[in-house]
């Protein structure tokens, strides 16, 4: 992946349990970023393939987002 962004699922508190997923968006691996009194769970997703022209075009496509 030459170009990432950042994908965030939660805002959460940093003492939570680890979630149970094996994978997120587009099968990349979450992670928790803690700052301070709070955590996200976040992935590194492609700058092009979610960038925002592209969002607005496949979020109307349900079928990519059964499998995203």
């Amino acid at each position: 992946m030459a170009d990432a962004v950042v994908y965030v699922y939660a805002v959460t508190d940093p003492d939570a349990p680890e979630p149970d997923v094996a994978s997120g968006v587009d099968g990349a691996p979450v992670r928790r970023v803690v700052a301070g009194r709070l955590a996200a769970l976040v992935s590194s997703v492609d700058a092009v393939r979610f960038s925002e022209e592209a969002l607005r075009r496949t979020l109307e496509d349900l079928q990519w987002l059964e499998v995203t």
